[in-house]
């Protein structure tokens, strides 16, 4: 077996040749490329920022409203009961009142000593 001495010897060394530097205009790219990107994730980030400020605002503003709400309802329903008790108070006749008031409003019927 003999080897081919062409194939088993590396190429000779060459120097590489100089590269072709960018163009002014693709330099300018370069360098704004990185700016404009920040630029535009800064505002991403505003708003981000400022959807989440909003959907919060909204959301305290409905928690409000429910607290309002159930409030209201939680008066109408004391109103209507007191409202009631009143209506069935003033249905008594008058000479009952004096019998059976002083068992269902002692306070207003203290007895002067």
């Amino acid at each position: 077996m003999t080897l081919n001495p062409s194939s088993a010897a590396p190429p000779p060394y060459q120097p590489p040749t100089q590269a072709k530097l960018p163009s002014r205009r693709s330099q300018r790219w370069m360098l704004l490329t990185p700016l404009l990107a920040l630029i535009v994730l800064a505002g991403l980030m505003g708003a981000i920022i400022w959807y989440l400020t909003a959907a919060e605002e909204s959301q305290r503003e409905q928690a409000l409203r429910n607290d309002v709400d159930s409030t209201q309802r939680s008066i109408r329903e004391k109103l209507e009961r007191n409202e009631g008790e009143l209506t069935a108070f003033a249905s008594i006749p008058d000479h009952a009142l004096h019998t059976v008031a002083p068992t269902i409003c002692p306070d207003l019927f203290l007895q002067k000593s």
